[in-house]
């Protein structure tokens, strides 16, 4: 089995998992783009919540995962 590197990241446009070989060779990557909220009007002008959060990791993490 070939040893990779798989990196996550949690960013604004959505769920990120990307991977690469250890040499640092892009061989993946996956987007995972989620709905963002806010709890209410005067909120959304200081910051946003993603829900549910996990969901997005895994699907952004399975995705990379299934395709190689």
């Amino acid at each position: 089995m070939k040893r990779r590197l798989l990196a996550h990241d949690l960013g604004t446009s959505g769920n990120k998992a990307t991977l690469f070989s250890v040499d640092g060779e892009l061989i993946d990557r996956f987007l995972e783009i989620e709905a963002v909220h806010t709890p209410d009007e005067a909120a959304r002008k200081t910051y946003l919540e993603r829900v549910p959060i996990f969901d997005g990791c895994y699907h952004a993490l399975y995705g990379v995962y299934e395709r190689i």
